[in-house]
């Protein structure tokens, strides 16, 4: 046996235990909670645009935005921090046509100036930490570039650190994650004597 892989964080950790092997944890889940972290202080504008969304994915109201734009209303998963981006995108993209709807629940739930601002920043942000979820998604991503990847996130924002730094209590089998790092890297003469253990096992 080479390798098992599962598409649950539960079962794979259950393999790991029952096997007595080491955990090689998901990259890009562990991204996906730092990032839901970071956004968690701005969590009462996106659900307000969640709901002017939500509003616009009825019959009547995506009716009457057809006739400004072709852009579809889309929703968001709230498991999932990258369809929180792609719905303050599309937000962002069609707020121009909002007054000429002429919906009064969807006039109650406008958002004032002051928080239109918010998203847009807040998009800027998404932008930048979009770009390295499609890095991590690559058929050539190692540990080492994952570990570059995640300390450059960390060094842009320190809310991420507590699920991004090499001793993150998300991380399983902390020796063999950096032993990894380490000999990717070209730095095996750094390697510890419990991180050796560890790639032995």
């Amino acid at each position: 046996m080479v390798v098992l892989i599962a598409g649950n964080s539960s079962t794979n950790r259950s393999i790991s235990e029952r096997f007595f092997k080491p955990l090689l944890g998901c990259s890009s889940h562990r991204y996906n909670l730092a990032v839901m972290d970071s956004i968690e202080a701005d969590k009462v504008v996106i659900e307000k645009v969640s709901d002017l969304m939500s509003i616009l994915c009825y019959h009547l109201a995506a009716a009457k935005l057809r006739e400004h734009t072709h852009l579809k209303a889309i929703g968001s998963n709230r498991t999932r921090w990258s369809s929180t981006y792609n719905t303050l995108k599309r937000y962002l993209q069609r707020r121009e046509y909002f007054s000429k709807l002429d919906i009064y629940v969807f006039e109650l739930l406008m958002l004032a100036p002051t928080e239109d601002k918010e998203i847009e920043l807040l998009c800027g942000k998404l932008g930048d930490l979009d770009s390295v979820t499609k890095l991590l998604q690559s058929n050539s991503m190692t540990c080492h570039k994952v570990r570059i990847l995640f300390d450059s996130t960390i060094a842009l924002f320190t809310s991420a650190l507590s699920r991004l730094a090499p001793n993150a209590s998300i991380v399983s089998h902390q020796f063999f994650e950096s032993a990894l790092v380490k000999m990717q890297r070209g730095k095996s003469s750094t390697v510890t004597a419990g991180e050796y253990a560890a790639v032995e096992v």
